[in-house]
């Protein structure tokens, strides 16, 4: 996935705008991205918040830019 297409999932994760995508934005975009598999979308989001530094349970676009390099 490019780094444009990563913005435009975090920008729709972030229903409310506030610059991260909370722990609930996260694993609804997932459960509908997984055609709603919530249990997969669970297992997803938390290998994503692994990537949560400050460990405020939210992802910040350097957060989730940081852990994407690194696959």
């Amino acid at each position: 996935m490019s780094t444009e297409r990563l913005r435009e999932f975090f920008d729709a994760a972030d229903k409310d705008d506030n610059g991260c995508i909370s722990t609930e934005e996260l694993v609804n975009i997932l459960t509908k991205a997984l055609e709603g598999d919530r249990q997969s979308a669970l297992s997803l989001a938390n290998e994503i918040l692994e990537a949560d530094v400050n460990k405020d349970k939210k992802i910040t676009w350097e957060e989730l830019s940081d852990l994407w390099s690194k696959q």
